[in-house]
């Protein structure tokens, strides 16, 4: 019987010790006014000759464009979350997003975002 008690619980009290070390650490809480990722500068990019291939048809949303910014401010893992249905539109909506940089920011790690949208707010 104690042999079984100790089999259940060893593996628990194992785990607790490691949580506990964890807390303990005292490892630094993010700081979400340093680690906010901020747009710094942006490459232009030319109003988009949007046309309308055979066999595309609109979905009537704008595309939904994810990406990752790095601690550098670096944009990578630029990709489509919802198309537009428009292959123009989507790639321009593409290449704004990876003209962009944003502030360095070590120590806070990667950040993934979305955006909505970008075809009335490039400029900003």
């Amino acid at each position: 019987m104690r042999c079984l008690v100790l089999i259940v619980f060893l593996p628990l009290l194992l785990m607790s010790e490691g949580l506990a070390q964890q807390f303990q650490r005292g490892e630094p809480k993010y700081d979400i006014k340093r680690c906010n990722p901020k747009r710094i500068s942006h490459k232009p990019v030319s109003k988009p000759n949007i046309h309308v291939r055979k066999g595309e048809k609109s979905t009537g949303y704008s595309p939904v464009i994810a990406w990752e910014v790095l601690e550098s401010g670096e944009v990578v893992n630029t990709r489509i979350k919802r198309s537009s249905g428009i292959a123009d539109q989507d790639a321009y909506a593409l290449s704004t997003i990876n003209g962009w940089k944003f502030n360095n920011r070590p120590g806070c790690g990667t950040v993934e975002t979305e955006a909505v949208g970008l075809i009335h707010w490039v400029g900003q």
